[in-house]
């Protein structure tokens, strides 16, 4: 099966993991046909593993082991990958450059989901589908407060933030081939 593994926080605020070590662990782990995506915790691979779940125990673990980094993974399958594509509640008229999509480890939840649904915002839109939350910056996330950071301490779980760009080139790596 292919997946995409999304690492939490390298490369970032001092922690430096480069993606050929990344790959070298990815190897190790036997994992098949790995791909990195720039250089933050993108990567593509396949495996005979079923369990996304043991998938990211194993990469966490492994990252840890040999680096003694506690990066938190994501691991999504190529369908959920275009779930996640094909299910977003943004339609044209939202500019792309401004979509981003933020994994959380569990489901919150619903007494945490109520202060994200509760923002009432004409430039930002956060919208919560289970496991991640879809989400719109108008001026731009990094001039955003509702940040992964904030997302983490609200809901209480682990996440992570891609841009809409890079969960679209992830999953046409995926789908290439």
């Amino acid at each position: 099966m292919k997946y995409a593994a999304f690492l939490r926080g390298i490369n970032v605020g001092g922690i430096v993991l480069k993606m050929e070590d990344v790959k070298s662990i990815f190897t190790g782990l036997e994992f098949r046909d790995i791909q990195t995506y720039i250089q933050s915790g993108n990567i593509v691979f396949k495996s005979s593993e079923t369990k996304t779940a043991h998938l990211e125990k194993r990469i966490h673990e492994s990252i840890l082991s040999k680096f003694n980094l506690d990066i938190v993974t994501f691991v999504k399958t190529q369908e959920q990958m275009l779930s996640i594509i094909s299910n977003s509640p943004f339609g044209k008229n939202f500019d792309e450059k401004r979509l981003y999509v933020t994994f959380l480890a569990a489901i919150p939840s619903e007494g945490n989901l109520a202060e994200i649904k509760a923002i009432r915002s004409d430039q930002e839109k956060f919208l919560p589908s289970k496991d991640i939350i879809y989400s719109f910056y108008g001026n731009g996330y990094g001039k955003s407060k509702y940040t992964n950071n904030y997302f983490e301490k609200i809901l209480d779980v682990s996440a992570t933030t891609r841009n809409w760009n890079t969960i679209s080139r992830i999953s046409d790596i995926m789908n290439a081939g």
